[in-house]
């Protein structure tokens, strides 16, 4: 004679399980759908520059700009690159990535020491968050400048504060959602 076992997880128990899970799922997509609703309400900050196109167009072809733009003609085959670069970026280049959200810190290391430098590049590293990248431009009007899609801000000296503001407001605020740039 055989007998019989009852399985301990019945099927109400597996249906609740799954709706239980799924519930779970959705509250999570709301919440973090949510937390990105409320960065992108938070107000742009520098100066808004005047959006000058964003139009792609062949290497080459960018005309040269005395302080970094905002917006423009740029390069649709390419993007500046994440990170700290030790050498001028192409315009085209850093407006595509602009374009795709990333924040762009520009110094001029003709009007900067090299302690205030190594001072950007540690707060670069250890306070900005999200898309960004760092990059040296002489001939600027102001030795700090940073700039986002539309926005920018212009420093004589080093302001911590500000310049956190500017990167967490302007973040992954170009017209163009990508998850890299």
């Amino acid at each position: 004679m055989s007998k019989k076992y009852s399985n301990p997880v019945s099927e109400k128990g597996i249906i609740f399980a799954i709706v239980f899970f799924t519930i779970a799922i959705f509250v999570g997509i709301i919440f973090l759908a949510s937390k990105q609703g409320a960065k992108n309400n938070l107000p742009l900050a520098g100066d808004s520059i005047p959006e000058a196109g964003r139009n792609h167009v062949p290497k080459g072809q960018i005309k040269e700009v005395s302080d970094p733009p905002t917006s423009g003609d740029h390069y649709g085959d390419g993007v500046a690159g994440p990170g700290m670069h030790n050498d001028p970026v192409e315009d085209g280049l850093m407006i595509h990535s602009l374009e795709h959200g990333a924040v762009n810190l520009n110094y001029d290391p003709e009007k900067l020491t090299e302690d205030q430098i190594n001072q950007l590049k540690d707060i670069f590293n250890n306070k900005f968050k999200g898309k960004k990248m760092m990059m040296p431009r002489k001939n600027m009007s102001s030795p700090i400048t940073m700039v986002s899609w539309g926005q920018m801000l212009k420093l004589d000296n080093i302001d911590e504060t500000k310049m956190i503001e500017f990167m967490t407001n302007n973040n992954d605020r170009g017209p163009e959602k990508v998850s890299m740039f």
